[in-house]
């Protein structure tokens, strides 16, 4: 059995980032559909809901990268530009908050998300043995 510690942080991630982007949708209302408006706070942290759209888009995306076989690289990739786009949210959080509803803090949690997914792609997976049970073909 292999526990990979890229894959529970990618699964936590996910399921926090789709579950925060449908609390943002329900929020915000789905009788009048709007891509700006309203701002809503979710986790301490102000949405749109189009930022709510595209955190369940990334959320399912981790999800799909952590089932089966994990993709490292992509995850790394991803964690690697989830800390560059929190950067610039933390840097310019009024270019996007008529769009996105971000504040800093929104750009913070981006920048920690990342790096969770880029410090979490480099830990090797662990092999757990349990006594009295063969190594299964292959090593694992």
């Amino acid at each position: 059995m292999r526990l990979d510690p890229l894959q529970l942080v990618a699964w936590a991630a996910g399921l926090h980032l789709v579950v925060s982007g449908l609390v943002v949708l329900a929020r915000s209302g789905l009788d009048e559909p709007s891509l700006f408006g309203p701002v809503v706070e979710v986790a301490g942290l102000p949405a749109s809901p189009l930022l709510g759209g595209l955190l369940v888009a990334i959320g399912a995306g981790s999800l799909t990268a952590a089932t089966g076989e994990v993709d490292e690289r992509g995850l790394r990739i991803g964690g690697v530009l989830l800390g560059i786009v929190g950067a610039v949210w933390t840097i310019e959080a009024g270019a996007f908050a008529a769009y996105l509803g971000i504040t800093a803090s929104n750009g913070t949690a981006a920048v920690i998300i990342g790096a969770g997914y880029v410090l979490a792609s480099f830990v090797p997976p662990l092999a757990i043995r349990r006594p009295g049970v063969p190594d299964a073909p292959g090593g694992f």
